[in-house]
């Protein structure tokens, strides 16, 4: 029995891409039988509803403080074989195991000025530094494996390269109740088309102000917080877009259902999550060029360069044929699961526990 730690304190306060991930790559690994789970969060009481995961709960103010402490100190505890860090922030204090983190993107540091300066910075060092120290480093996509060689000179057999997957619950459903759903939840009339992400400039979402304006046939919808220094870019949105601001995993699933196409024109992406579970509801994509790794790994999503004109031409495209295709755009998107995920990063955090 192998016993692994996780860094799993984004869970107790994140519903981000990099905390969903967190998520369905444990629940998965708990049916391990050759792997103990104990998840360590920086929080005042338990908050997980992982039946059969130890959890450790205790708060600690100041990230990087918990972690050299806390996080640290559970290693040693627990006597881990392996600390697991689903995300490339790790403790500076000294480990009593080897360490495996992963590495979603390095879009602060290849992309300056699109995230706040202390993330840039933060991603710049500590992530680096956490990278160089770590026994195994796993990548969500290829594109971000050569990202981590180019900027970094990470050899590429130090990475291994574990793509994401979706949920089951995202498969095509009843329509017409998804997009009654959406109606009564916020007044929203069918057509319309779907970007969902934090606003923030690396999401590229400057172009759908111009879409939008071009395109009045088909009102576009963005599901999402706004980010740091983004509220100038929200303005903008807010008179061209509807802005719903977070929403919950279920109204997520329900928007997928309901809407024309998804729409992702970011300016980079190391995966690239939602494009694959809107394909997984059968809803067709949009997807930027040149954008990381989301030309990638997106099976049957359009794939446009960053150009206005194009991108209508290729959402009305989308539209004419949202009922068409929809069994093979799911099937298509669902072909990995996060039994594929988990089973891939278990195997790394054996090989690096031995």
């Amino acid at each position: 029995m192998i016993t692994v730690v996780v860094d799993a304190s984004g869970l107790a306060w994140g519903r981000g891409g990099i905390e969903r991930y967190t998520r369905a790559v444990c629940r998965e690994l708990l049916d391990a039988p050759q792997l103990r789970l104990v998840l360590v969060t920086n929080s005042r009481r338990p908050v997980l509803d992982l039946p059969g995961a130890h959890e450790v709960a205790r708060r600690v103010k100041g990230g990087a403080l918990w972690r050299a402490t806390v996080l640290a100190g559970e290693a040693r505890r627990w006597h881990a074989d392996v600390l697991w860090c689903p995300r490339p922030t790790v403790p500076l204090a000294p480990l009593p195991c080897p360490l495996v983190t992963t590495v979603h993107d390095v879009s602060p540091v290849l992309h300056r000025g699109t995230k706040p300066w202390r993330e840039t910075l933060a991603m710049a060092t500590a992530g680096r530094w956490a990278v160089r120290r770590a026994d195994g480093v796993l990548a969500v996509s290829s594109q971000t494996a050569d990202d981590l060689e180019r900027t970094w000179s990470v050899p590429r057999d130090r990475v291994t390269v574990v793509p994401l997957a979706v949920d089951g619950s995202f498969v095509p459903a009843d329509r017409a109740a998804a997009q009654q759903a959406v109606q009564r939840r916020w007044g929203l009339e069918p057509p319309f088309g779907l970007a969902v992400g934090t606003i923030e400039p690396r999401k590229g979402y400057d172009l759908l102000v111009d879409v939008a304006q071009q395109l009045p046939e088909l009102p576009l919808v963005i599901a999402g917080r706004v980010g740091p220094r983004s509220k100038a870019l929200a303005d903008q949105l807010g008179p061209t877009c509807t802005l719903l601001g977070g929403v919950t995993d279920e109204e997520l699933l329900a928007l997928y259902r309901a809407a024309e196409v998804l729409l992702a024109p970011s300016l980079y992406e190391g995966f690239g999550l939602t494009p694959l579970e809107a394909l997984a509801c059968g809803t067709p994509a949009v997807v930027a060029a040149g954008a990381g790794a989301l030309g990638q790994a997106h099976p049957g999503a359009a794939v446009v360069p960053r150009d206005a004109a194009a991108w209508i031409e290729a959402i009305r495209a989308a539209v004419r044929q949202r009922e068409s295709g929809i069994a093979e755009r799911s099937r298509a998107a669902r072909a990995r699961t996060w039994r594929d995920v988990a089973d891939e990063t278990a195997a790394v955090l054996l090989d690096v526990a031995r």
